[in-house]
């Protein structure tokens, strides 16, 4: 009788078990055999008994939550104290304290859309006292009486009632911003690549860059909104105090990152808001035309 304990391709189930008298294990993804915690092909975890209890799954959920958080918070913290540093980091590999840009990018703007409903841009009217300022994907909410009769024409032809069709155009509108934002990310990584070029070669390099400015300006708008409404203020000026702060931050972390001044630099802090506005603006626009035509 053979010695060797090792389980055929063909004769192994789809979930392997360890084997009791020596501790190897069979890897259900590359069928790769060790006797250590990981596979060493493919990284994937020994499967224990218990491994689906309650209690394991659960203390599992919060070490994963609680380090996801940690190296988030850690890294916003760099983000916000060290313009530039969190990309060049990443650009030159020091990878393990901080989150993918990509999984830093999305969280936050699940964050930012959750607490300030949209970009900084705000709809004031004045035929009452007092101005009311409502949130982008707000914007049909009090439409003048020809946006109005469109918007009934178009809900009766879907067969909503007005109420209906209004709460589909808000979710909608939500649905384009957040898309908006994000092209808006990639398309300023577009111009730091053709701007930059010489100092970074990899498109990718420069949509990271795009990611963490824009990762930045989230942070101080949800942080300057919450202020906003604590203290009952308008919008306006807070928007503008905002774009300023955002233009310097990026003009230091692009200093950090490429480490250039010059016109290039001035080129790209104008493009960059404007593109984003652009973006932005354009895509809310041309879903609203859509809609009403």
């Amino acid at each position: 009788m053979s010695a060797d304990r090792s389980v055929p391709e063909t004769e192994m189930g789809d979930a392997p078990q360890a084997h009791a008298h020596d501790g190897a294990w069979v890897c259900p993804n590359c069928r790769r055999e060790s006797d250590e915690g990981y596979c060493p092909r493919c990284g994937q975890q020994r499967r224990r008994e218990g491994d689906l209890s309650v209690a394991v799954v659960w203390r599992q959920v919060i070490h994963e939550a609680f380090d996801v958080d940690g190296r988030l918070l850690g890294s916003i913290k760099l983000l916000l104290t060290q313009p530039g540093q969190l990309t060049l980091d990443f650009l030159e590999g020091r990878r393990v304290r901080q989150p993918h840009p990509l999984k830093m990018f999305l969280l936050v703007s699940a964050a930012y859309f959750l607490l300030s409903g949209g970009p900084m841009l705000r709809v004031g009217w004045r035929d009452t006292p007092g101005t009311q300022h409502v949130a982008a994907n707000q914007l049909l909410s009090r439409p003048s009486p020809r946006v109005e009769q469109l918007l009934r024409h178009r809900a009766e032809h879907l067969g909503l009632s007005y109420e209906a069709f209004q709460r589909k155009v808000e979710g909608d509108l939500e649905i384009v911003l957040k898309a908006a934002v994000t092209a808006g990310v990639v398309a300023n990584g577009l111009w730091l690549a053709l701007l930059f070029r010489r100092q970074r070669k990899y498109l990718a390099e420069h949509v990271v860059m795009a990611l963490h400015v824009s990762c930045f300006a989230m942070v101080v708008i949800v942080t300057v909104e919450q202020v906003r409404r604590l203290l009952g203020l308008g919008g306006g000026r807070l928007g503008g105090i905002v774009t300023v702060v955002v233009l310097l931050y990026f003009i230091a972390a692009a200093r950090r990152v490429y480490g250039t001044d010059g016109r290039r630099l001035a080129v790209a802090s104008v493009l960059m808001p404007f593109t984003a506005t652009v973006v932005v603006v354009g895509g809310v626009l041309f879903y609203l035309w859509y809609t009403l035509f």
